[in-house]
Parts: structure tokens; sequence; C-alpha cells
């Protein structure tokens, strides 16, 4: 599977969710912002970049890191992070993308318990899709916050594989961003210093080819399920 692969099964896999918890509705100056980071909280009163970075992200990674351990600690990375403008009418606010994962399949009712649990337990709402959709047999798990962020597994039964997408919401930095230098060159943290307890690996090569030693661990399966 290639990068542009990779970016179209994201794109397919954000198909319905059906809700088992309520993820927040978006806020009364929402119609500002047409990106991702329409959370149920104003923008303007919401988080900015470095106490999401510092005191929520790291509850969104905790999920990640439960799931990854269950599918054996690697955690394979492509892309990089990047700081994005939102879309508004404000020139100063900023969302990230944080880079894409994927991982070796686990089953899907693991899947959700350990995700559910996970978003139960820092107050997030959350939802799942429990239908098998497409050729890949895409089924997923949706967490998301007040802020906007957005944390999604999508479970490609087919490919024995797990592909996950993080998103914060829309924010504005503590201090305005100097409009001379690019947002991309604002500071984020590595995918090795945000999962320091994992076995971080690049899933593609420098021509967005799969890196072709990593392959799915054999015996964690999803596959099994298909007599349910």
């Amino acid at each position: 599977m290639s990068w542009k692969q990779l970016v179209t099964l994201l794109g397919a896999g954000s198909a319905t969710l059906l809700l088992a918890a309520c993820i927040p509705i978006p806020a009364d100056d929402a119609d500002l912002y047409f990106g991702r980071g329409s959370g149920s909280i104003p923008i303007s009163e919401g988080q900015t970049t470095e106490v999401h970075i510092r005191d929520t992200l790291p509850r969104y990674l905790g999920i990640i890191e439960e799931v990854v351990v269950e599918s054996g600690g690697v955690l394979e990375v492509g892309g990089k992070n990047r700081v994005d403008g939102c879309l508004t009418t404000d020139t100063t606010d900023m969302d990230i993308h944080w880079d894409s994962m994927v991982i070796p399949a686990i089953d899907y009712e693991d899947l959700r318990r350990i995700v559910v649990e996970g978003a139960q337990r820092n107050g997030f709402g959350y939802s799942w899709d429990p239908v098998r959709r497409d050729k890949l047999n895409s089924r997923s798990v949706a967490v998301g916050d007040e802020y906007g962020n957005s944390l999604i597994f999508y479970h490609h039964e087919a490919q024995d594989r797990i592909i996950i997408s993080l998103y914060s919401g829309c924010m504005f930095p503590s201090q305005p961003l100097d409009p001379d230098i690019p947002r991309s060159s604002y500071p984020l943290p590595s995918p090795e210093e945000m999962f320091p307890n994992l076995t971080i690996v690049q899933a593609f090569d420098h021509n967005g080819d799969e890196n072709p030693d990593l392959r799915p661990q054999s015996g964690i399966q999803s596959g099994a399920q298909t007599g349910e």
C-alpha cells in the first residue's frame, strides 16, 4: 500500500459513524470556522495550542498507546506532523494534523472496548460504526471532545491493519505568530517524543511505497470475526 492509497483509505473510512455517546455539536461561532475545529466550546474561548499539546494531547496519546500495546507495541508512522490554518476569517488560528499511524489489526471488539474505556476515563465523547463497509470490510471507532479534537481508528479487516487518524480542533497560539514565519515551522513533538514507550518505525520509504519489512503480525488477526 502506497502513501496515496493510505490517504484514500482515510477518506473512505470517514463514512457514517453510529453514535454510541454524544460527540459535541458545533459552537455558536462555528460558522466562522469551516475546518475540523468546530467543537461545542467557541473557538475564541478554547484551549491555546500550547495548552492542547501540554494537557489534552497526552490523554489522546494514552488511548492510542493502549491499542498499540495490544497490537504488539510497534507503531508505523507515515508523513509528518503538520500545522495548518483553519480556513477561517482569522489568519492567526491553527489546527494540527498529527502523523498518520498504522498498526497490525486486533479484534474489532477489543479495539472498541479499549477505545471506549479510554474515552470514558478521559471524559471524551465516542462513537463507533460496527457495520463492515466497502471491500476492506472497514469499521471504525471515534473519539472527540468539546474543543473539536478528533481521534479515529479505521479497522480494515481485509488488510489486517488499523489506520489511526488524530486531528486537533482549531486553536489560537498563546502568543501571536510572526506573519513572516510559516505555520509549518511551529515546533511539534516527534512521534518518538509522543510515544516514548513504543517502537516507532517508518511505514513508507522515500518513494511513498510501503516498507517491505513491515507486515501485519501473524496471529493478531480480525479475520476470524467473519463467522460472526
